[in-house]
């Protein structure tokens, strides 16, 4: 009987061992991916699942060809976290600097505005004071137009008045820029801000519209002194020679200024042109820029 129970023991604890190892080869099994199609299907079916990156607009990329979007730019998500790592190593944004930048901001946008605006009034005067030389020296005795010469000292004393204000306007944008510059090297790169899509729509419409606006301007300009060059070269064949000083000189003063304003029209276009180059390297639509 001893004998019996000690082989009855041995088999059952046979059986115990072969159930267990059964067990872990199961449970090893598990852990395995069934093949390497499997493996590649859960990886296709993980990246499908996987969120879409945000299409973002700031002030930093617009107008740069940029978009934050990883995959589309060809950024990788380490590069794109210590993007983010370097802006939050920056430290909190000190408010109050941040506005004396945004007011030293507005400040050189009026500043620039003034500046546009005396050198449309000086154009004008300009245009007034050549239009009075001409009428005095064609006319058939300008010494003795005693109207006419007092009405041209007048036109070009505000000239000079004119050109004084644009003097200063300049300098006091000048100022403005330089208060601007010290505010941006110590605070270093302005915080961007996101901007939807009309905002980035309105900011290059801003940056081009006002190039546009000035080539108008001394595009009519131009033709109007070349009007005004043709005008004076009948007048000075129909002139007999001892008039022909004032009207030689008034030549004179509308070829200078000419020359500068063909000279303007160029660099105008120029920066169009490099705007547009730069939208359609972004893929901005030229609607934009238009």
């Amino acid at each position: 009987m001893v004998s019996g129970d000690i082989h009855l023991s041995r088999v059952l604890r046979l059986l115990a061992a072969v159930a267990a190892s059964g067990v872990l080869a199961v449970a090893a099994g598990a852990q395995q991916p069934t093949s390497v199609a499997e493996a590649a299907r859960r990886a296709r079916e993980q990246k499908k699942q996987a969120p879409k990156a945000a299409r973002e607009w700031n002030t930093d990329n617009i107008g740069k060809g940029q978009v934050s979007e990883i995959g589309a730019t060809g950024e990788s998500a380490e590069g794109a976290g210590q993007r983010a790592g370097g802006a939050a190593a920056a430290g909190p944004v000190d408010e109050a600097k941040e506005k004396e930048r945004s007011d030293a901001e507005k400040d050189v946008n009026d500043a620039t505005a003034a500046v546009v605006a005396r050198k449309k009034e000086l154009d004008l005067l300009q245009r007034d004071a050549d239009l009075k030389r001409r009428q005095v020296f064609s006319s058939p005795d300008p010494k003795s137009d005693d109207t006419g010469r007092g009405d041209l000292t007048t036109l070009n004393a505000d000239v000079d008045a004119k050109k004084a204000e644009l003097q200063q306007a300049e300098q006091k944008l000048a100022e403005a820029k330089s208060k601007l510059d010290a505010l941006n090297a110590e605070l270093g790169p302005k915080p961007p801000k996101q901007l939807s899509e009309g905002e980035q729509r309105t900011e290059w419409a801003n940056r081009i519209r006002p190039l546009r606006e000035e080539l108008a301007r001394v595009e009519a300009e131009i033709t109007r002194l070349q009007s005004e060059q043709t005008s004076t070269a009948n007048v000075s064949n129909a002139q007999p020679p001892p008039l022909l000083s004032g009207v030689v000189g008034s030549s004179q003063n509308t070829g200078a200024r000419l020359a500068d304003l063909q000279k303007q029209r160029d660099d105008l276009r120029r920066k169009i042109a490099e705007i547009e180059d730069e939208a359609r390297r972004a893929g901005i639509s030229s609607e934009w820029v238009r």
